[in-house]
């Protein structure tokens, strides 16, 4: 599993956190949550996750919150991902801004 470049998490309802070793998943590129309704938060290791290049969040309320730019608490566990969706909404994460001056 570690050579997994795409994983997508679709219609869990009853999941309320992604486990640690999301974090082993050393060439994942691109990591879609949609729907699950539940989902609290993103581990702390998914901040090991130097290849991800893009991370979707759709339909996950409390998790949205907690990943809104610059001010919600997993903010800081995802600023290093080139391109991140949340509620279909695009955000450009400050570490691409800054990459591209």
């Amino acid at each position: 599993m570690t050579s997994l470049r795409s994983l997508t998490l679709q219609e869990l309802d009853n999941l309320r956190s992604l486990p640690d070793w999301l974090g082993n998943l050393g060439l994942l590129q691109s990591l879609c949550i949609d729907d699950c309704s539940q989902l609290m938060c993103l581990p702390t290791s998914i901040q090991n996750l130097c290849t991800l290049k893009k991370l979707r969040i759709y339909g996950c309320p409390k998790l949205e919150r907690r990943c809104e730019k610059e001010k919600g608490e997993d903010w800081p566990k995802i600023a290093h991902i080139p391109i991140i969706y949340v509620d279909k909404r695009s955000m450009t994460s400050m570490f691409a801004a800054a990459t591209t001056l």
